[in-house]
C-alpha cells in the first residue's frame, strides 16, 4: 500500500504532464522560513519598514567593521561565524516578544539580518535566498540614504582601506 503514493504521481506525470506536481525540493523551498520573514516585514507599517531599514544598516555596517565584509566574516574559523549568528539569535529570541506591537522591527531587522548572512554562509542560491539577499541590500542602501552618517561612515572606513592596500 505504501507504493501507491510514488505510483499514483508518475502515472498522473504520465497522463498529464503539463500539470505541475511539486518535487519534495519545491515543496521545502516554498516552506522556507525566509518567505515568512519577508512577508512580516511587509505586513510593517511603512515607518516601521524604514526603521527596520536604518536599523539593518546600522547592523551590516556593523558587521563590515566587525569581519571586513562578507568575505572577512567567511575566513573567519567556523566558532567565530557561529559565535556571530549565535548573538543574532539571542537577540532575536529576546525580540520576539515584541511581534505584533509599535516595536515589531526591532525583531524583524534582527532576523532579517540573521537570516541573510545565514544563507550567505551557506552559499546559498535557491530563489528564497536570492530574494532575501535583494530585498536586504535593497534595505541596507535604502537605510543608508535616511541615515547619512551611515553613508559617510561607510565612506571613510572605505577609503582608508583603499589607502592601507
Amino acid at each position: 500500500m505504501g507504493c501507491a503514493a510514488p505510483r499514483f504521481a508518475l502515472a498522473t506525470r504520465a497522463l498529464l504532464p503539463f500539470i505541475p506536481i511539486a518535487s519534495a525540493e519545491d515543496e521545502a523551498l516554498a516552506s522556507d522560513p525566509v518567505w515568512d520573514l519577508l512577508a512580516e516585514f511587509q505586513a510593517l507599517a511603512p515607518d516601521q519598514q524604514d526603521k527596520a531599514a536604518k536599523n539593518l544598516a546600522l547592523l551590516w555596517d556593523h558587521f563590515e567593521h566587525l569581519f571586513g565584509g562578507l568575505s572577512g566574516f567567511l575566513a573567519e574559523p567556523q566558532i567565530e561565524q557561529s559565535l556571530y549568528l549565535d548573538k543574532l539569535m539571542t537577540a532575536s529570541r529576546r525580540m520576539k516578544v515584541a511581534r505584533g506591537s509599535d516595536v515589531a522591527f526591532h525583531y524583524v531587522t534582527v532576523e532579517l539580518m540573521r537570516h541573510y548572512v545565514h544563507c550567505l554562509q551557506l552559499g546559498r542560491s535557491d530563489r528564497a535566498a536570492l530574494t532575501l539577499a535583494s530585498s536586504v541590500a535593497a534595505l541596507i542602501n535604502h537605510g543608508r540614504m535616511m541615515t547619512p552618517a551611515i553613508t559617510a561612515d561607510v565612506e571613510s572606513y572605505r577609503t582608508e582601506h583603499a589607502a592601507a592596500a
